[in-house]
């Protein structure tokens, strides 16, 4: 059962990093269904403590709130990703996924403002930099 939800999120995270590329926005729709099949994975399958699963959901709102602080510089939808994560992998592999997304799109970042291709203010999408975080956390067992 794990190999297949597995493969149900990186086609999951996939399909919402094309539609974060392509569109600049998450439908709500496919966000609230990633969160419900999260939970419901957790419920019948208790792959992680619920108390992990909490927690992680909790830096899911984290990044809501900074959303709105920041007047969606993060975005919503990059939120509800991670709140999404959150429930299905519990606080710590949550960090390892989010660590490798960070660094990604720094160092993205970093290239693409060094051969002047992004202007400071551009806003990149990062669903994709989450596809990539969780498939380098599934290589890294």
């Amino acid at each position: 059962m794990r190999q297949l939800m597995q493969a149900a999120c990186i086609m999951y995270l996939l399909l919402m990093s094309a539609v974060d590329i392509r569109f600049r926005r998450l439908p709500l729709w496919g966000l609230s269904a990633g969160i419900a099949a999260a939970a419901i994975y957790q419920i019948g399958w208790e792959e992680t403590e619920n108390v992990l699963s909490i927690v992680g959901a909790a830096v899911g709102v984290f990044f809501l709130g900074v959303g709105k602080v920041t007047r969606e510089a993060f975005g919503y939808g990059d939120g509800m990703m991670i709140l999404m994560l959150g429930i299905y992998l519990g606080f710590w592999s949550l960090m390892e996924v989010l660590v490798g997304a960070f660094f990604l799109s720094a160092v993205c970042s970093v290239a693409a403002l060094t051969v002047r291709k992004l202007q400071r203010k551009t806003a990149l999408p990062f669903v994709p930099f989450l596809a990539v975080g969780y498939l380098l956390f599934l290589m890294g067992g």
